[in-house]
């Protein structure tokens, strides 16, 4: 009798679990998470209308423990390598002596490849570089402390850009991000968090802005690289917009993003995130998208920096996504970490 009551508790616990999965997926499924329809053009279609296609990196510089991670990827997203960046554009807003010397020694070495421009103005926008854009040209802006890019990302999201025109800004699939992250958590993507409660911190679970949540975030990500489930992240299409009312559109990081240069062209002074996520595709009335197979990680926000996510812990994460670099780039660029 002992053995049939712990089998029919089991059996009850295991239809419990089933239930609660059912409801969070389906939470995910009837909302923003989109399976776009395949395209009525052919696969090798695609192909070719990708390979037919490049895109230039925009990547907003001012920090060179980053960067030393970050060009391991940008190397290897040249279309010398296989790629799609023709080229990198470093936009430099910093005075500190000992970051610039570090850019202009990685730009010296990709002649025609890697540039360096400089903002006017370091304290209020990068709008005058969003302003001189190519209209037709596409653009790659990344944040300086992007530390990983998974393999075929940047091919991916154009990819999702050049069949779904009717979307405007396209998203990485970004690790630690106030949104996407609280899609991680209700996939079960993120080790060791105790519940799935979303990200504001009013729940107590794991408020986005601060330092535990960054490092729980980094360290799950560093676990699930080294077991080869970073599939556990990833979703086809996130719709940042869906049910919103335009007008009333909800801001998203932009951390790492792609559009066509007409698509910033009414992009004015003050804070490109505003704009970016919410005014502009009020304006016209356009989604943005995050692409699931295309993953990132974000290193930190100010708000996580000044709770802790600084000094030894920040360098002991650094050294863990440096490790992460060495093997992601070691079989397609060679002399990176010379």
């Amino acid at each position: 009798m002992t053995q049939q009551r712990t089998i029919a508790i089991s059996m009850l616990n295991l239809l419990l679990l089933t239930l609660i999965f059912y409801l969070w997926s389906s939470d995910l499924n009837s909302g923003h998470l989109l399976r776009y329809p395949k395209s009525y053009e052919s696969n090798t279609t695609q192909r070719n209308k990708l390979a037919n296609r490049t895109a230039i990196a925009l990547v907003f510089y001012g920090r060179q423990r980053y960067i030393r991670i970050l060009y391991c990827y940008l190397v290897q997203n040249l279309i010398d390598n296989g790629g799609v960046l023709s080229s990198v554009i470093f936009i430099a807003k910093t005075n500190e002596a000992l970051d610039l010397p570090y850019l202009d020694e990685i730009v010296a070495k990709h002649p025609g490849r890697f540039f360096r421009k400089n903002t006017t103005n370091k304290e209020i926008s990068f709008h005058e570089h969003y302003q001189s854009l190519i209209s037709d040209q596409y653009y790659f802006k990344m944040d300086d402390d992007t530390v990983y890019i998974h393999p075929n990302t940047l091919a991916s999201m154009l990819q999702a850009k050049l069949t779904h025109p009717e979307i405007l800004f396209v998203s990485a699939n970004v690790i630690n991000h106030p949104i996407l992250g609280q899609v991680h958590a209700h996939m079960r993507a993120i080790h060791n968090l105790t519940g799935f409660e979303n990200f504001t911190g009013s729940l107590h679970a794991c408020d986005w802005r601060s330092y535990r949540c960054g490092v729980l975030q980094h360290e799950s990500f560093i676990k699930r690289y080294k077991e080869g489930t970073l599939s556990a992240y990833m979703f086809p299409l996130w719709d940042f917009h869906h049910m919103e009312t335009p007008g009333n559109y909800t801001g998203w990081s932009i951390n790492f993003i792609l559009f066509q240069g007409k698509d910033v062209m009414g992009l004015d002074m003050g804070d490109d995130e505003l704009q970016i996520s919410r005014r502009i595709p009020t304006l016209q009335k356009k989604h943005s998208i995050a692409v699931g197979s295309a993953l990132t990680v974000h290193f930190a926000y100010g708000s996580q920096r000044s709770k802790g996510l600084v000094g030894r812990a920040e360098y002991y994460l650094l050294d863990k996504y440096g490790e992460v670099a060495k093997n992601a780039c070691s079989l397609k660029v060679s002399n990176t970490f010379t």
